[in-house]
C-alpha cells in the first residue's frame, strides 16, 4: 500500500504532466482505469499550487485526481481506487470528523423540517462511518451505496445494508425521506445523477452534502441552478466541513 507520506497522483495517463514532470516517480501503481503514480515528495501547499497547474486537485489526502474527468471516466477512475484501497481506507480517513459531519448534516436537515423516522440513503457511505452518527439514532431504515464494491462489502459486513449501482439505478420514486452525501461532492457528481437521486426523494425530502475544502461548490451550483423553484428549496450553510448544500423537494 502506498504510504501516506508521499504525494499520489492518480491518472488515466501513465505520465506525469509537464509541471510536474521533473518530480522522480518511485512507484507505479497499475490499476484496471487508472495508474497511481507515487512521488518522492510529501504533500506541501506549494505542491497544490503546481497540481492545480497541471489540472490537478488533492481530492483525498495525499492522493490527487484530474480536475473535471468526463462523469464516466471519473466514475470509473474512483471506484477502481477505492477499491484499490478498500482494506486501508479507515486509516486514510479521519473517522471521528466523518461523524461529526454525519451529524452536522442531519440537523442542517432537521432545520428544515425533515420527517420523523425517515428513510435514509447514505449515498458514499464508505466504510458505514454512518452507523456510528446520530443517524442511526431517527432513521426508520439506512440504505448505503458506494462507488467501490469491494468498500461497499465492509460496510456490509459491519451491518450496513447497501445497494449496487443496479439497485440505486432501480430506486422506485420517493423512495427516501433524507439522502445525505458526506465528503462526496467535491469529487464531482454529474447532472443525471443529482436528477435521479432528486427521484428517489418523497415529497418533503431532503437531499443534503458537504463540499469538503470548498472543492467542487461551482460545478454542483450550475448543476443545481437547472433545478425548477416551484420543486425545489435549495439552501446553503457554511460549516467546518466545507460549504453545505440542501435541497428539499416540494
Amino acid at each position: 500500500m502506498v504510504q501516506a507520506n508521499k504525494l499520489v497522483v492518480v491518472t488515466d495517463d501513465a505520465t506525469l504532466p509537464p509541471p510536474l514532470s521533473d518530480f522522480r516517480i518511485v512507484e507505479r501503481v497499475e490499476l484496471r482505469h487508472c495508474t497511481l503514480l507515487v512521488l518522492n515528495e510529501p504533500p506541501s501547499s506549494e505542491l497544490d499550487l503546481r497540481l492545480g497547474l497541471a489540472g490537478f486537485c488533492r481530492l483525498f489526502e495525499n492522493f490527487c485526481f484530474r480536475i473535471n474527468n468526463d462523469s464516466k471516466d471519473r466514475e470509473r477512475i474512483l471506484g477502481d481506487f477505492f477499491s484499490y484501497l478498500a482494506n486501508d481506507y479507515d486509516e486514510h480517513t479521519h473517522g471521528e470528523q466523518n461523524v461529526r459531519c454525519y451529524d452536522f448534516l442531519l440537523d442542517f436537515a432537521r432545520d428544515l423540517h425533515l420527517v420523523d423516522s425517515p428513510r435514509v440513503l447514505d449515498y458514499g457511505c464508505g466504510t458505514g462511518t454512518v452507523l456510528s452518527s446520530r443517524i442511526t439514532e431517527t432513521a426508520a431504515s439506512i440504505i448505503g451505496f458506494d462507488i467501490s464494491d469491494k468498500i461497499e462489502q465492509i460496510a456490509a459486513a459491519r451491518g450496513l445494508m447497501v445497494w449496487n449501482e443496479e439497485a440505486l439505478l432501480q430506486c422506485p420514486n420517493e423512495h427516501f425521506d433524507l439522502i445525505v452525501a458526506a465528503y462526496v461532492l467535491h469529487y464531482g457528481i454529474s447532472e443525471n445523477r443529482v436528477v435521479h437521486l432528486l427521484d428517489c426523494l418523497a415529497p418533503g425530502g431532503i437531499f443534503v452534502a458537504n463540499h469538503h475544502k470548498g472543492y467542487g461548490i461551482q460545478h454542483t451550483k450550475t448543476v443545481v441552478s437547472g433545478l425548477t423553484a416551484s420543486d425545489f428549496d435549495i439552501s446553503w450553510r457554511e460549516s467546518s466541513f466545507g460549504a453545505c448544500l440542501a435541497i428539499r423537494k416540494h
